[in-house]
């Protein structure tokens, strides 16, 4: 019963949050502020979930957790030419061998957050390898569990803590 002003019912609509405009589908509206004249800016972005050819146009675009783990996979099987030079005829060093061999790109379980299922082995669960541990760490017990067994197990900075967790 009361007349209000036009001040009085702007400022009460000011406090509302502005419709969200609908998107796209396969795509994520998010909130961008507001401009210069307090208009609420929204934008859409894209989701790439692997299922088709990478473009240009998804270079914008989230992407799913799953197209996070299969690169982190592909990463971990990659190996590259190691070379090795040894020397015959020390000390002079004028007659070589040279040795082909190959190195993992990245240790198995570098990645091993994104990489391992979702029922990978806690520490001190009994393992045959160290990429069926969350951890990529296995300790070299009888039976073998997930941990680690010596610092040069764990990540580079970390230490091998009594019981077999990196640290």
């Amino acid at each position: 019963n009361t007349v209000t002003s036009k001040s009085y019912v702007d400022a009460q609509d000011a406090l509302k949050q502005d419709a969200i405009p609908e998107g796209t589908e396969g795509s994520v509206v998010i909130y961008d502020g507001t401009d210069e004249n307090g208009q609420t800016q929204f934008y859409e972005r894209g989701i790439y979930d692997g299922e088709a050819d990478y473009t240009d146009n998804d270079a914008d675009s989230l992407i799913t957790a799953g197209v996070v783990a299969d690169f982190a996979s592909a990463v971990e099987s990659i190996t590259i030419p190691d070379n090795k030079l040894t020397c015959y005829d020390a000390p002079y060093c004028t007659l070589w061998q040279i040795s082909d061999g190959t190195v993992a790109l990245a240790d198995a379980g570098t990645f091993a957050p994104l990489t391992a299922a979702a029922s990978c082995k806690a520490y001190g669960e009994t393992a045959s390898n160290a990429s069926e541990c969350c951890s990529g760490n296995i300790r070299m017990t009888k039976p073998a569990t997930c941990g680690c067994d010596g610092n040069s197990d764990c990540p580079s900075g970390m230490l091998c803590m009594k019981g077999g967790d990196c640290a």
